[in-house]
């Protein structure tokens, strides 16, 4: 569409100019700048004299928005939503192209009455030289995706487990996760949490720590009260507030887990690979 033709179109919006521009410097300012954003902020840069007449015709900053952006047969292809303060003489929606740019204008029932639904829609090709950034960031995005549902589907099967058995818990945060995993690592392998430092220190000739069946009849017999169950690989932790009735065969279809008292006087960590050790710290 022309330029003459879209300003026709939006010429009847009569736009708070001055409050629509504080919006978008504030709204600036608490962007989450993710990989979406970066391709966005790329695709910015490259906007025609038109389009950036298009978005300061309606005093939108392009670039205080936080995008939605997928890559198929080699496009990459984004969704970004604004909103206008300003006033519109009807209610019908208006719809129309701006060289890249397909724009819908709308009311919106989440937006306050003065405010106008701004819907951008547009693609670009694939930067041969970011083509390797932009599958990765897919990639990326797929694995994040997988992983938070494998930590839910464990999260789920660790609760259900201590809810069958009766067992009283307390979830822990994220930040309360990260907490336990580095003051146990410290404790015990006296450094920061890695996965190195806690194979090496396990994997160890220290004849402090029992290994295997060995290791596993020491857990069995020891007292557990109040305990913290760990699943490092997807920072799933409870806190349980009697764990008698934990047994052994109840950790076996779970990845790595590690189970200390409340006091970190004991430790328990049961791998995957079916191995197992038992620390438990001297005068403990």
């Amino acid at each position: 569409m022309k330029k003459s033709d879209y300003l026709i179109k939006i010429k009847p919006i009569e736009i708070d100019r001055e409050r629509t521009r504080v919006y978008y410097q504030c709204l600036y300012e608490s962007i989450d700048k993710d990989d979406d954003y970066e391709l966005w902020l790329e695709f910015c840069r490259n906007l025609s004299d038109d389009e950036k007449t298009f978005f300061e015709s309606l005093e939108i900053n392009p670039q205080a928005c936080m995008p939605f952006a997928t890559v198929k047969n080699g496009y990459v292809h984004f969704e970004c939503s604004f909103a206008v303060v300003a006033s519109k003489p009807d209610n019908e929606d208006l719809k129309f192209s701006v060289e890249r740019l397909e724009i819908s204008i709308s009311r919106h029932d989440d937006l306050d009455e003065d405010m106008l639904y701004v819907t951008v829609r547009c693609s670009q090709k694939q930067n041969s030289k970011r083509k390797g950034v932009i599958a990765n960031i897919a990639y990326l995005k797929a694995k994040k995706q997988t992983e938070y549902k494998i930590r839910i589907d464990i999260q789920k099967k660790l609760f259900d487990m201590l809810k069958a058995k009766g067992m009283q818990f307390v979830p822990l945060s994220s930040s309360e996760t990260q907490t336990y995993k580095q003051v146990w690592c410290e404790i015990f392998c006296m450094k920061k949490y890695s996965k190195s430092a806690v194979k090496k220190f396990f994997e160890a000739k220290n004849h402090s720590i029992t290994t295997g069946v060995a290791g596993d009849m020491e857990f069995t017999k020891i007292p557990k009260k109040g305990a913290n169950v760990l699943v490092p690989d997807v920072d799933v932790s409870v806190k349980v507030i009697n764990c008698a009735r934990l047994k052994l065969e109840d950790l076996r279809n779970f990845p790595d887990i590690i189970i200390t008292a409340d006091d970190f006087s004991y430790t328990y960590y049961s791998k995957a690979d079916g191995t197992s050790y038992f620390y438990k710290k001297s005068g403990g």
